[in-house]
């Protein structure tokens, strides 16, 4: 229990509001952390491991074609090793465009959310590969959702 995230302290001892027995018991430990714009170099430390992604992908099929514009989070708790896993979370647009040739399909461009798993192997200093899963939830409706998975593999190249 802290005091920062339910407001328990001397102050609420004061009023009446909280026995000062029990926040004698519950104060065991005492950390103040200054706020993070006075810490500079943890700042750092928090960049090396959350990161933004923007992405567009695009794929062309027999029966549609389909555009996905999306932002996403992606955590990477392990950066000090080679091979290292990451998280990702994001939402985006979904449009999928039906080709009338074969099928008489209704054109879809909603909201979409997406989470997945992933890892980077670095191979070199300035060159890594990365292999992930996403799972993404098209919200086409209120009562109907369309759900579609992501398997990807790529490289980044820094220079």
């Amino acid at each position: 229990m802290t005091e920062a995230s339910v407001g328990v302290g001397e102050s609420m001892v004061q009023e009446g509001k909280f026995r000062e027995d029990l926040l004698f018991r519950l104060q065991v430990v005492t950390i103040e952390l200054p706020p993070l714009r006075e810490r500079g170099e943890d700042v750092i430390l928090l960049a090396e491991h959350f990161l933004a992604e923007l992405a567009v992908s695009e794929v062309s099929g027999t029966f549609s074609s389909s555009t996905l514009y999306t932002a996403n989070l992606l955590v990477q708790p392990l950066t000090i090793w080679r091979m290292s896993p990451y998280f990702t979370l994001g939402f985006g647009r979904f449009k999928n465009d039906p080709k009338d040739v074969l099928v008489d399909d209704e054109e879809i461009d909603e909201w979409a959310a997406n989470a997945g798993v992933g890892l980077r192997a670095y191979v070199a200093r300035r060159f890594l590969l990365r292999g992930e899963y996403r799972r993404y939830t098209v919200l086409v409706d209120d009562n109907n959702n369309e759900d579609f998975n992501e398997w990807s593999l790529g490289f980044s190249v820094f220079f």
